[in-house]
């Protein structure tokens, strides 16, 4: 990577990465699992993984200008580096397909029914890849603009599903007796909170001083971002209902009404509007990590050769799952599951071989 970002862009690369594939769909997965009692769950998740993030900053300043695969060559040897690399590639593969996936169901069950998954994965293929091509500095521009315009429309939308809603439906937001099930729904509230681990593939800079603060206060804002999102829904279908539904936010926004603006008075369109350039972004930078890791892994390749590859494999791969039943749930859970190890495991014995060969030199 020759470039790095601001820590303001920082900020917004989370937030897209972290929202993109999620916030269509966490309210039904909190109503299933917390019930109304999901705000605890969502807030003591997004402490947890606020922690996480700033061991990954940590690690990374450490290694000032490095990224994962640099300095794992360095603290666990090539072979070793080279596993940790595949883990990662594979990890953000599945990603991409689980993004790919759940936002060609979006577009086919609301807008372009007749459209095929082919011509909707190929459309934005060429602009993600030259995109990927140059490097994580566009990226980190393009996430502040559209991240912060799709920050300010959606907790407006949020707040007016809540005062338009039932407020009824909310309550009670704790019920004691329900304390077991909010904690034992924690792990179904990882999967919003995956994406932290871009930050492993961003280099830092001695520049970056307050970044540990900034991420983990980025991610407590997700948490309470979240909250909103699942709340807004719960006021305006009930959180009874919103089982029954596969996308309860996109339903839930189409219910909202401003009837004395009359440019607002279809705001879910409003809303996808800014939400389709926000996946746009997320869908670009989780193909330039892919490029990113390959290229390291790589270094004789040609940069170019990458991006057509990796972007090939991402259409193929996208079109031939989205034909296949439940595949999305099937994702969800092997990334629920590796993105323990991906976001933490992996990330915490790199930072403590570091710290111990750290202590070794200085002691030597």
């Amino acid at each position: 990577m020759r470039n790095t970002v601001t820590n303001r862009q920082v900020v917004f690369i989370l937030f897209i990465t972290l929202s993109t594939s999620s916030v269509a769909t966490v309210a039904k997965t909190m109503a299933v699992s917390a019930g109304h009692g999901a705000w605890l769950t969502l807030l003591l998740v997004s402490i947890i993984f606020g922690l996480i993030a700033t061991v990954i900053v940590k690690l990374n300043r450490l290694h000032e200008g490095k990224t994962l695969y640099q300095y794992s060559r360095e603290l666990v040897g090539k072979y070793a580096a080279f596993a940790i690399g595949l883990i990662y590639l594979a990890y953000f593969f599945l990603f991409s397909l689980q993004l790919c996936n759940t936002f060609n169901q979006i577009i086919k069950s609301g807008f372009l029914l007749k459209t095929p998954v082919w011509a909707m994965l190929l459309a934005g293929m060429p602009i993600y890849g030259i995109i990927a091509y140059r490097g994580i500095r566009n990226i980190g521009r393009l996430a502040e603009i559209v991240g912060l315009t799709f920050l300010v429309v959606a907790i407006i939308l949020f707040v007016s599903m809540l005062f338009q809603g039932t407020f009824s439906f909310v309550l009670p937001l704790y019920y004691p007796p329900d304390t077991g099930k909010y904690l034992l729904s924690l792990k179904d509230a990882i999967e919003p909170f995956l994406g932290v681990e871009v930050l492993l593939l961003i280099p830092f800079t001695k520049k970056s001083k307050k970044l540990s603060m900034t991420a983990m206060l980025s991610i407590l804002g997700m948490g309470l971002f979240y909250i909103l999102d699942v709340y807004g829904c719960y006021a305006m279908i009930g959180m009874d209902e919103i089982v029954y539904h596969k996308f309860p936010l996109v339903d839930a926004i189409r219910l909202v009404e401003y009837p004395q603006i009359e440019f607002l008075q279809r705001l879910d369109i409003v809303y996808d509007t800014i939400g389709f350039m926000r996946v746009f972004v997320g869908k670009s930078m989780l193909y330039l990590m892919i490029v990113e890791l390959l290229s390291k892994m790589l270094p004789k390749a040609n940069r170019l050769i990458l991006v057509i590859v990796v972007g090939a494999a991402i259409f193929f791969a996208s079109f031939m799952t989205s034909q296949l039943p439940d595949i999305l749930r099937t994702v969800t859970s092997i990334l629920s599951m590796g993105g323990i190890a991906v976001v933490f495991v992996i990330p915490l014995l790199l930072l403590l071989i570091t710290k111990v060969k750290k202590h070794e030199e200085n002691s030597g």
